[in-house]
């Protein structure tokens, strides 16, 4: 699994979606591990794209860096599949690999390494949102070229209320307090999408329309048509990229 002389080895990219019966396989959105490859596309970087729950390697060896996809599991709950995707985020701390995670990724980093994370009483946070980079985010090389504003794709109800010891808090908004943070110069976690774009949204919501007016009163019918592109937030895998694995 190593690469070639002079390049990195693959990044191991772990899904953790798994869709229920609802979501048509036949759509290309059912493809998770697509979403990663084309934000990824242009930079070199080779992905080794793997389902979390039944594919799970038994060590990093061989990879140049750690992705953990969003989920509509919570990282507190007791599956073992969880506590066994904890036990990978330990190791790859250890190791100091570059990691890097997405929505449940960063909130399963964050519960591995000592935070916490619960429901959010503000409700659910989805759509178009902005946050704020804090003077620590500004100067981070994930946020290389951004301005103190960003505008992203947001789709969660759970949140990291406790960072883990020795994080540094890079970006926050009014809603949830935590949106970005970083531990030394290998792991960053992100709660928002930079995967994703409207369609992403229109593809995975629709089944949840009746548990999320009951939990907020919102109807995401009334949503989703004003939706609209974050596509300069995706250069934060690229930054990724070049600034954490292949530097």
């Amino acid at each position: 699994m190593s690469g070639s002389a002079g390049s990195p080895g693959p990044i191991l990219v772990l899904n953790s979606v798994i869709w229920d019966p609802e979501y048509d396989p036949c759509d290309p959105l059912w493809d998770v591990g697509g979403w990663f490859r084309k934000v990824f596309e242009g930079s070199g970087a080779i992905l080794e794209i793997r389902q979390t729950q039944t594919d799970l390697p038994a060590s990093l060896d061989g990879y140049s860096a750690l992705v953990l996809t969003g989920s509509p599991a919570g990282a507190y709950d007791p599956d073992p599949w969880i506590e066994e995707l904890k036990d990978t985020v330990r190791e790859a701390a250890d190791r100091q690999l570059p990691t890097l995670g997405v929505c449940f990724g960063s909130q399963l980093i964050a519960q591995a390494l000592g935070g916490k994370v619960e429901i959010n009483p503000n409700g659910w946070e989805i759509g178009n949102c902005e946050v704020e980079l804090t003077p620590e985010g500004v100067q981070d090389p994930l946020f290389h070229g951004y301005s103190h504003s960003i505008c992203v794709m947001e789709s969660h109800q759970d949140y990291i209320s406790s960072l883990p010891r020795d994080a540094v808090l890079l970006a926050t908004n009014s809603h949830t307090q935590i949106q970005a943070f970083g531990i030394g110069n290998y792991l960053r976690a992100i709660q928002f999408h930079p995967e994703m774009g409207p369609e992403h949204l229109q593809f995975i919501l629709p089944p949840r329309r009746e548990r999320i007016l009951r939990c907020i009163g919102l109807d995401i019918n009334d949503l989703l048509p004003n939706l609209y592109p974050t596509p300069g937030s995706g250069n934060i895998f690229q930054n990724f990229y070049n600034n954490f694995v292949a530097h």
